[in-house]
């Protein structure tokens, strides 16, 4: 938190782009760093809730690309079957406790 407020961004921020925003980002004291993971299955009926099926080649291609996170596997928040509630109390929770920030001198591969 930094000038009383804090700042989220939302958005596919995969693993191996980490160095290059904590680069960009050199005067923020803090971030951490969550990713909300679900099954294959789940993600493409999410998707296919709200997009239709045009969008099934791409949520397999995310998919894949977070299937190894390697040691950010703390960041890891598991969504599949839960409600968005539940998601937020287990975020919040993990957030205080801090399991989630970064050490940016300490970038994992």
């Amino acid at each position: 938190m930094e000038g009383g407020y804090d700042v989220f961004l939302d958005g596919v921020v995969g693993p191996w782009f980490l160095p290059t925003l904590l680069h960009e980002w050199n005067a923020v004291a803090r971030v951490a760093y969550v990713i909300l993971h679900a099954t294959l299955a789940e993600a493409q009926a999410r998707v296919l809730r709200r997009d239709g099926p045009a969008t099934r080649a791409r949520v397999h291609a995310m998919h894949e690309a977070f299937a190894d996170v390697g040691g950010y596997a703390q960041h890891c928040i598991e969504t599949t079957a839960r409600s968005a509630e539940e998601v937020r109390v287990e975020f919040i929770k993990r957030r205080r406790r801090g399991e989630f920030l970064l050490d940016p001198r300490i970038l994992l591969p």
